[in-house]
């Protein structure tokens, strides 16, 4: 009787083999699918973006610095409520952009407009502690009720808005939430248990706070 023979690495484990090369181009095409929502997510955002802070400029008469400000800000917001509305998820690169924003704005508001280096880092530093401090610690009790995405969202908020700003989205950003939420449960379309993207809600309360001059 022969003995049987033993199977090489190379035959148990083939790195060439259909499902795997199946798998590889999946994750290639989500990933070029991804890219390809940013581009139009932010190609959408822009006209929105200037209607929304030109209205605020002439409406409630607001600085060129602070528009321009709200300008970028909304850039940034739309394409998040967008993308996280599709994937559940809120790009880290699109937050890096904001925290970008910020040391631009900083920047110029300190040496340009000769405004106080300490009252502008005790603001960005009240609004970080307000955005992300609270959804931190919404995040803890809730245990990850919260993902860190909405987390980092609001810390950048927070810091570039002030606490006074990220106040405003935070409270109609519950409120949308809330009665979005009802209306769910109610229609019965959702579970208790069931997650929300936080950025269309974040989006549509910045444009709310926007309009109301706020």
């Amino acid at each position: 009787q022969e003995a049987p023979t033993e199977e090489s690495p190379d035959d148990r484990k083939d790195p060439d083999s259909a499902p795997e090369r199946k798998q590889e181009t999946t994750k290639k095409k989500k990933k070029l699918s991804l890219k390809a929502a940013r581009i139009i997510a932010f190609a959408a955002a822009l006209p929105v973006a200037w209607a929304l802070a030109v209205m605020s400029h002439r409406v409630y008469g607001n600085s060129a610095a602070y528009t321009l400000k709200l300008l970028c800000t909304l850039e940034l917001l739309i394409p998040i409520g967008i993308l996280d509305a599709k994937y559940m998820k809120i790009p880290n690169k699109v937050l890096l952009a904001g925290l970008v924003i910020f040391v631009g704005f900083f920047l110029y508001e300190w040496l340009a407009l000769r405004e106080g280096i300490l009252p502008l880092l005790k603001e960005a530093l009240f609004g970080l502690l307000l955005g992300g401090g609270v959804f931190l610690v919404v995040g803890l009790i809730s245990r990850n009720g919260l993902g860190g995405g909405d987390i980092k969202l609001f810390s950048v908020l927070g810091i570039l808005l002030t606490w006074r700003g990220v106040f405003n989205i935070l409270f109609f950003s519950m409120l949308i939430i809330a009665v979005y939420a009802v209306i769910l449960l109610v229609s019965k379309k959702a579970k208790k248990d069931t997650k929300l993207p936080m950025g269309p809600f974040v989006t549509l309360a910045m444009m709310i706070a926007i309009l109301l001059g706020l």
